[in-house]
């Protein structure tokens, strides 16, 4: 990841982990990306906006129990990350992972 960008995750384990090697990183439920949840925009949409708040990876914890569900519902980006698979690189140049 280069300089001033950032991974987003909910994932709290893997963001503890990433601060501790000097990661930047940002939580899905942070104020900063409520727009995440906003059904009246775009997965692509929220890339591009993605993209403008400096964020380079999007990484997806595999929670079957409580995250998951939640933002695969809720928000059209995790939808479209849910119907797309493991890996997406898109043209706004988000790289998604979705994590182990």
């Amino acid at each position: 990841i280069a300089d001033g960008q950032l991974i987003l995750s909910d994932d709290a384990f893997a963001h503890a982990a990433w601060i501790r090697a000097g990661i930047a990183v940002a939580p899905v439920w942070s104020p900063r990306f409520y727009y995440l949840f906003d059904q009246s925009l775009s997965w692509q949409a929220i890339l591009q906006r993605l993209r403008a708040d400096h964020v380079a990876m999007i990484h997806v914890h595999q929670d079957p129990w409580v995250n998951n569900p939640y933002l695969f519902s809720h928000s059209p980006l995790y939808a479209h990350i849910r119907q797309a698979g493991r890996l997406i690189v898109t043209d706004v140049g988000v790289l998604v992972v979705i994590g182990q």
